[in-house]
């Protein structure tokens, strides 16, 4: 996969179930069988990701949320999406002209 941009528009399968058990997410990809666990800021990842939004949005909104380093938390949110990305779990949006 190329590696996700700013412009990027990503958005959560919608055919994912989910529940919250202690302090995770447990999610079934209903495709495979497979079952995925997210911690809580993970979990926080994805229920932003409920309707399409772009990279840069999504940085930006933790970016607020979070107190850190920005570049580290920019680098591992990217790493986190491309990461959902690959596992099928998040899809990548065709990116509109401007």
């Amino acid at each position: 996969m190329l590696p996700l941009s700013d412009a990027s528009v990503l958005v959560r399968r919608g055919d994912v179930p989910s529940t919250v058990l202690d302090d995770d997410l447990v999610m079934l990809d209903p495709l495979t069988g497979q079952y995925f666990s997210l911690n809580p800021v993970a979990a926080a990842l994805w229920a932003r990701l409920e309707r399409p939004v772009p990279v840069g949005t999504l940085i930006a909104g933790l970016l607020e949320a979070y107190d850190g380093d920005p570049a580290i938390i920019a680098g591992e949110t990217r790493a986190a999406l491309t990461r959902l990305v690959d596992l099928g779990l998040l899809l990548v949006q065709p990116e509109q002209a401007e």
